[in-house]
């Protein structure tokens, strides 16, 4: 959810929305499910077996790794709110408002 800064998961057979990853605060923040914090989190993919999504998180310019067996959230790259351009390794990359 982009502007609650939360990671939300629509469960069409009880018709309700539930909030799984953020603390709806804007921030960047890693941690447990409840107490990390997105800055406009934006696109999102799976990892191949399925037990990790992907956030682009979009103005922290990094993309952030949940691991949904434990219930964690971490930066897999680039650094928070710092932009730019640079290839490298996962720790070196910058990059600027992932989507």
């Amino acid at each position: 959810d982009l502007g609650s800064h939360t990671i939300r998961v629509f469960d069409m057979e009880r018709n309700s929305i539930k909030t799984v990853f953020g603390c709806g605060e804007y921030g960047a923040q890693d941690g447990e499910a409840s107490s990390c914090k997105f800055a406009f989190p934006h696109g999102i993919t799976f990892s191949e077996d399925e037990n990790y999504l992907f956030v682009a998180d979009t103005n922290n310019h990094a993309v952030r790794c949940l691991d949904l067996s434990n219930q964690v959230c971490s930066t897999v790259a680039g650094f928070e709110r710092k932009k730019g351009m640079q290839t490298g390794t996962l720790a070196e990359t910058l990059m600027t408002e992932p989507r």
